[in-house]
This record gives structure tokens, sequence and C-alpha cells, in this order.
């Protein structure tokens, strides 16, 4: 009987810890408009970009160099293999601080239009996603406009930012699975 509880606490405690995948834990739609110069005229495209606001002192985007053109839609994940500032940039929204995060759009070749607000009022928890771990960030692009006049590009589009992860492992969860390990460590020692 004693080995049987020992078996149910320890498979509990394990399911526990490894039902922790990736989850939808936020998102905030964003429709971006508005125009810029460009340089040359090439066909216009434009960068969806989440960054902190660098008043903060706190650098670090994810979406650069990722190019929309008129028309386009998709999804694009950003994570720790294919986005280099991405640890760093997710350690700011699991912080436990409200900074300014901007959502904005680089005409390529042309200008930037950032609409920056706080973490919490873009909806992501308050004041942020402390104590949850970002496993990647997925930018949903449900509209792209695009319109050139010569040197003028106007744009407009709808995207929504969507941020996974799962809860960190809080300390009473990895002790629990410590203990359900030691106990059918020692409860199967006595069985031989």
């Amino acid at each position: 009987m004693l080995k049987r509880v020992f078996w149910f606490l320890s498979a509990v405690s394990l399911y526990t810890f490894n039902a922790s995948s990736a989850e939808l834990l936020a998102s905030f739609n964003h429709e971006p408009c508005g125009g810029s110069l460009i340089s040359s005229s090439p066909p216009p495209a434009v960068q969806y970009i989440l960054n902190w606001d660098y008043i903060s002192g706190i650098f670090g985007d994810i979406g650069d160099g990722t190019s929309w053109h008129n028309s386009d839609r998709g999804y694009c994940d950003f994570n720790a293999d294919n986005t280099p500032d991405f640890d760093t940039f997710t350690s700011y929204l699991t912080d436990g601080l409200d900074f300014t995060l901007s959502s904005s759009v680089y005409v390529v070749g042309g200008g930037t239009n950032e609409t920056g607000i706080s973490e919490s009022a873009w909806g992501l928890g308050n004041p942020d996603l402390f104590g949850y771990q970002i496993d990647f960030i997925r930018l949903q692009v449900h509209s792209t406009s695009l319109s050139q006049d010569g040197y003028w590009v106007d744009y407009g589009g709808n995207i929504t930012w969507e941020f996974y992860g799962a809860s960190t492992p809080e300390p009473s969860s990895l002790l629990l699975v410590g203990l359900g390990a030691a106990s059918l460590r020692k409860i199967k020692r006595y069985d031989i």
C-alpha cells in the first residue's frame, strides 16, 4: 500500500512538472497605419517590430529583418534559435517591471512609426508576464496594405503579437519531483 502511495505521488509530481508545454500566455492586436518617404523606389515593404522604448536604456527587438509586402499575410515565430536578442528581450517581459513596449512599423528604406505603451496597457499581465518563461513570440500578420506614389509609401496593417510559454516551475513542484524519485528509489531497494 505504501508503495502505491509513493508511486502515485511521484507520478502526479512528474506529470505536473512535465505538463508545462508552451501555451498562449498573452496577445495583443495592433493596426498600424501611416506613411513614409523612401530613399529609392523598389516595391515597398514593411517590417513589423516589437522593441523596448530606448529611453529606458533597454535594447533589443523582435521582427527586425522580416519583410512583408502588399497583401502579405501569415505568421512568423521568433525564438532563441533564430533571434539573437530573444533571451534578453524576453527577460524584460518576465521581470515584474512595467516597461514601455513599442509595436513599430519600419518602412524598408524609409522611416519608422512606433506605438509605445506600458506592458500592462498592452494586456501582458499586471505588470507583465512575471512568473512565466517565454518559449517563442509569434507575429500573426492578418493584412498588409502598401501603396506607393514615387518616393512616398502609405501603409496599413492588422497584426497580432502572441506570447507562448509556460509557468516557471515553483520550488515546491521541484521538491515533489525529488521526493517522489527518492521514495521510488528507496522502495526499490527494499523490494530486492
